[in-house]
């Protein structure tokens, strides 16, 4: 039996870029997670990640530390139905977080 390791195609240039391969995307980039503070305006945090990764894995990391490093009390949050995933549910009750969807 042979076991073969898989490759992540990178950037030479730029080894955070990662490549992505889904129905409407292809090649290198980047993912951003970003916060808004709706009532103020004012973007409270940016995170950019290789585009390998999926939102719905990082999303709680980006919130967590938001939380931690502005001490921001985050009860209420928009998202996407790309985050409609059970784990990022329950990774937002576990933050005491409840969420409005969006489509």
């Amino acid at each position: 039996m042979v076991i073969e390791e898989k490759k992540l195609l990178k950037s030479h240039t730029d080894p955070d870029c990662c490549y992505v391969k889904q129905p409407r995307k292809k090649g290198l980039g980047y993912l951003c997670e970003m916060t808004v503070d709706a009532s103020n305006g004012i973007i409270t945090g940016v995170d950019c990640f290789g585009a390998n990764r999926r939102e719905s894995d990082i999303i709680l990391k980006h919130l967590q530390k938001q939380q931690e490093t502005l001490e921001l009390d985050i009860k209420h949050l928009t998202l996407d139905s790309g985050y409609d995933v059970g784990a990022v549910y329950r990774g937002l009750e576990l933050l005491d977080m409840f969420v409005h969807k969006i489509s």
